[in-house]
C-alpha cells in the first residue's frame, strides 16, 4: 500500500488490514441502507462475529469468548447523515463505556470482538469527519455516502491461509469518496486496535479510558486526514488512483501506516472513483447485492488472481457515467505473467477488435453449468499456447500488453456466464446478458495486501 508521507508507523507496513463487521454511517449520495434498517435488534450488529483474520501480533486476544453481545440498539441515523453524525459511534462508546465501568458483571459478559468492533468504529468516523471537513476547506464535496461496515463473507471464500493463533473479529473496514471537478477519489480504510495484552481491552473499557483516548486524539486524526487530502491530488497514480492488489496472497498480514490514538492502526488506500465507484468495494465485501447462485458458485472455486501484484485501475462499471465497463482494469509492465484464474480449457487465442491480442478460457463448475473468463490487451500467447488445450488454475497463459483500444498496459479481465445454446462473447443486449462483476467472484482479501512496492510481509 501507499505510505504516507510522515507519522507512519515503521513496523513493516504490510498494506491494508482486514476488517469486520458494521455500525453502518453515511454521507451524501448512494451507497447502502441506514442502521436502523440493517440492525433492528442488536446493539452490536450480529456481523461482528462474521469473520476471522490475523493481526500482526500473535499475542492479541488469544482467548475470544462467544458471550451475550451488547442488548441496545445503535443510535439511529438518518440518510443521508449530516457530519455531525460522525460523532454518533464515539458518543455510542462513550455511553457503553459508563455502563461497563458501573457493572463489571456486564462488562465481563461482552465478547471481545464486540468491544473492540466499537473503538475501531469510532475511530474510523473520527477519520472520516476530519477528512471530510479538511476536504471541504480544499474545496472537495462528499460524492457518496460513507460506509464503516464487516467483511461477512471474506473469509470462507478466500483461500488463503488463516493462522489459529490471530483473530481480527474487530477489525473494520470504511469506504468513502469526494470530488472537485472532474476529479474523484475513493478512499478504503482500516483500523485495528493493537492491545499490550489481553486483558487491556477490558481494562480500557473498565476504566471509561477507551473513549477518552479516543477522543484526545483529535490532533492525530486531522493530520491524518490532511495527508489524505494532499494524495488526492497526487500526479503518483499509484498513491492516488490505483488499489493495490497482491495478487494470490497466501497469509493473512497486517501493518500500521499510521499508528492513532496510541492503540489503532489505520491503513487507507486511494483510488479514482471516477472509474471504480466505491459501491464495487462494498458490494464485493459484503457479498450482499445482486447475489446470484452462479456468483456463489463461482465463488466457491476459489478463483485465482490472473496478475501478481499489480493495481486496479479501473473498475466494472454499468452506468454511464463514462461509459460502460464490464470487467476490471489491472495495470502491470508489458510483458508481466498471466494466470488463468481457474481450471479449464482455451476457447480462443487470437486477435479481437477492442480487446486486442486476447485469450477467452471455458471453465465448467460442479453442476455443469459453464462461465467464460476473458483476458484482453495481451502482448503474447504463452509458447505453444493454442485452443482445445486444458488449462489449470494458476497457470500461466500470456503475458499483459497495450494491444487493442488502450490507453497503457494493463489487463483487462472479464468474467462472463456461457449459458447452453447463446454465445458469450457477443455485446450484452440484457442486464440478464451483462458479465459479471470480476471482483465479486476473486478472492478480494488481495485488495488488503501489500506494501512498498506491493511485497507482502508475512508475519506470525
Amino acid at each position: 500500500m501507499p505510505h504516507f508521507a510522515s507519522r507512519k508507523n515503521q513496523s513493516s507496513l504490510s498494506g491494508l488490514a482486514l476488517a469486520v463487521a458494521s455500525l453502518a454511517l453515511f454521507v451524501a449520495l448512494g451507497l447502502v441502507k441506514s442502521i436502523a434498517q440493517a440492525e433492528a435488534e442488536t446493539a452490536i450488529p450480529s456481523e461482528y462475529k462474521a469473520a476471522t483474520a490475523p493481526k500482526s501480533k500473535p499475542k492479541l486476544k488469544p482467548g475470544l469468548t462467544n458471550k451475550a453481545p451488547i442488548k441496545e440498539k445503535l443510535p439511529a441515523m438518518n440518510s443521508p447523515a449530516s457530519i455531525e453524525q460522525l460523532e454518533s459511534p464515539l458518543v455510542f462508546l462513550r455511553e457503553k463505556s459508563k455502563q461497563f465501568s458501573s457493572d463489571q458483571k456486564l462488562l465481563a459478559s461482552q465478547n471481545l470482538d464486540d468491544l473492540e468492533a466499537m473503538a475501531n468504529e469510532a475511530v474510523l468516523a473520527r477519520i472520516i469527519k476530519s477528512t471530510y471537513t479538511e476536504a471541504a476547506k480544499q474545496n472537495w464535496e462528499q460524492t457518496q455516502k460513507f460506509r464503516i461496515f464487516p467483511l461477512e463473507n471474506l473469509l470462507k471464500n478466500s483461500a488463503v491461509d488463516t493462522p489459529a493463533a490471530f483473530n481480527a473479529n474487530g477489525f473494520r473496514v470504511a469506504v468513502f469518496a469526494v470530488r472537485l471537478g472532474k476529479t474523484q477519489r475513493g478512499v478504503l480504510l482500516t483500523s485495528s486496535f493493537q492491545s499490550i495484552n489481553p486483558a487491556e481491552l477490558r481494562e480500557l473499557y473498565k476504566h471509561s479510558s477507551m473513549a477518552t483516548m479516543i477522543e484526545n486524539a483529535t490532533t492525530e486524526y486531522d493530520a491524518f486526514a490532511t495527508e489524505l487530502v494532499e494524495r488526492f491530488r497526487s500526479g503518483d497514480s499509484k498513491k492516488s488512483r490505483h488499489m493495490p492488489v497482491i495478487g494470490n496472497a497466501s497469509t493473512w498480514v497486517v501493518g500500521c501506516e499510521s499508528t492513532l490514538a496510541g492503540r489503532f492502526c489505520v491503513n487507507a488506500s486511494l483510488f479514482d472513483s471516477a472509474d471504480t465507484d466505491p459501491a464495487l468495494f462494498v458490494d464485493a465485501l459484503l457479498g450482499a447485492k445482486d447475489t446470484s447462485d452462479l456468483v456463489t458458485m463461482i465463488r466457491r472455486q476459489r478463483l485465482a488472481w490472473p496478475i501478481d501484484k499489480t493495481f486496479i485501475s479501473r473498475g466494472y462499471k454499468q452506468c454511464g457515467c463514462t461509459g460502460k465497463h464490464f470487467g476490471l482494469d489491472l495495470t502491470a509492465p508489458i510483458g508481466t505473467p498471466v494466470r488463468s484464474v481457474a481450471n479449464g480449457v482455451v476457447l480462443h487465442a487470437k486477435q479481437f477488435s477492442g480487446w486486442g491480442t486476447t485469450v477467452v478460457i471455458e471453465h465448467t463448475l460442479p453442476n455443469g453449468q459453464k462461465y467464460i473468463s476473458i483476458y484482453g490487451h495481451l502482448s503474447k500467447f504463452r509458447k505453444g499456447f493454442s485452443p482445445g488445450q486444458p488449462i489449470a488454475r494458476d497457470e500461466i497463459v500470456a503475458q499483459t500488453g497495450n494491444s487493442g483500444t488502450s490507453l497503457g498496459p494493463h489487463l483487462h479481465l472479464e468474467i462472463r456466464n456461457a449459458p447452453e445454446g447463446r454465445e458469450p462473447l457477443e455485446q450484452p443486449k440484457t442486464a440478464a446478458d451483462r458479465p459479471l462483476d470480476p471482483l465479486r467472484v476473486l478472492d478480494i482479501f488481495n485488495v488488503f495486501v501489500g506494501g512498498e512496492n506491493l511485497s507482502p510481509q508475512v508475519r506470525r
